[in-house]
């Protein structure tokens, strides 16, 4: 039997020619170890029981390392590198959490690995906060699940004509989505956390999920705390069905205003304000008429009457006689 000392803190047993091994009695194998002292168990074998977890984590840090070269990771400094730069506090502290875990760190390495290949500095700096913030999965193949409103004929709501049916790979040119994060409501493809649907859904239509890398994602503008964003390429997977019979629509015709004397959103057109709404689906169902009715180069705003922020803005529909064809400040989307 190895000597040792049992006290009411512990136990610490002394091992020739090194430091004895000390166990507290609030150690997970702190009653394990006794019971090897007890069966005269070599000092090795309980070297290897105490230092069995931080040798799984040793061996998944080499594990993910070898399959991802550029990820490198360390526990005992708490760091996380990709090519040399290091991740951001939070994407760092979910890694470390998921390893001591023991989950399969492949997606998040398949993440950053596809974060990387984004040009925007900001989207690398931000993203992650992101989806945190939004409760956003990432998924299996590195890629992340958002929301998103379309047509009830599967159709985009603003122009009506890019399908978005299910497994459809929607997508437009990098460099006409515009990457100013300070601009809510611009050119692009939009997406957004599942808490944004209510100012971003019309209640006649359908709620897809879609999954975006994180290589295609060009601006996340800094309203609603950071939850939709603007992207050049997303896949649909699937739809979320019954939303406008759920929470959706009981979040549509709830006012929001603390005032009864102040309604929460209005209708604009050219800049001229055309109705006050208690509700976001009646400001909704006036949004759609006044768009049919407004000359083609009158814009449409929907707004928070509350924030001033734009929930939903298009061009008008109505024939005129001017001939305009610079339609330059159309969304692609339109998903406002």
């Amino acid at each position: 039997m190895l000597p040792h000392i049992l006290t009411q803190s512990g136990i610490s047993i002394v091992v020739p020619g090194r430091a004895p091994i000390c166990v507290s009695v609030d150690h997970e194998h702190f009653n394990t170890v006794v019971q090897l002292v007890k069966d005269e168990a070599p000092a090795e074998q309980i070297d290897d029981l105490l230092n069995s977890k931080a040798n799984a984590l040793a061996k998944a840090v080499s594990d993910i390392e070898s399959e991802f070269p550029n990820l490198k990771i360390d526990p005992s400094s708490g760091m996380v590198f990709y090519e040399g730069e290091a991740l951001g506090t939070r994407l760092t502290s979910t890694i470390l959490r998921h390893l001591e875990e023991g989950f399969d760190l492949r997606p998040y390495a398949r993440f950053v690995q596809k974060l990387a290949q984004n040009p925007s500095k900001r989207v690398w700096d931000q993203l992650y906060d992101f989806l945190e913030v939004g409760q956003i999965p990432i998924t299996e193949n590195g890629d992340f699940r958002v929301y998103k409103a379309i047509r009830q004929d599967w159709k985009d709501i603003h122009s009506g004509t890019m399908d978005n049916s299910i497994g459809a790979v929607v997508q437009m040119s990098r460099r006409f989505v515009d990457d100013d994060p300070e601009r809510t409501c611009s050119q692009g493809l939009h997406v957004c956390s599942f808490g944004y649907l209510p100012h971003f859904a019309h209640a006649n239509g359908r709620i897809i999920q879609c999954d975006v890398s994180p290589a295609d994602v060009v601006a996340i503008p800094r309203d609603y705390n950071n939850t939709k964003m603007r992207v050049c390429r997303y896949v649909v997977v699937a739809e979320y069905p019954g939303y406008y019979e759920g929470q959706g629509d009981v979040l549509a015709r709830t006012s929001i205003a603390s005032d009864p004397d102040q309604y929460p959103f209005e209708v604009l057109v050219a800049g001229s304000l055309k109705g006050q709404f208690d509700t976001l689906t009646e400001a909704g169902s006036f949004f759609d008429e006044s768009v049919e009715e407004a000359k083609a180069y009158e814009k449409v705003e929907l707004r928070n009457a509350l924030t001033q922020i734009v929930l939903h803005e298009s061009m008008g529909q109505a024939e005129d006689l001017l001939d305009d064809d610079d339609d330059s400040d159309y969304d692609e989307d339109g998903d406002y």
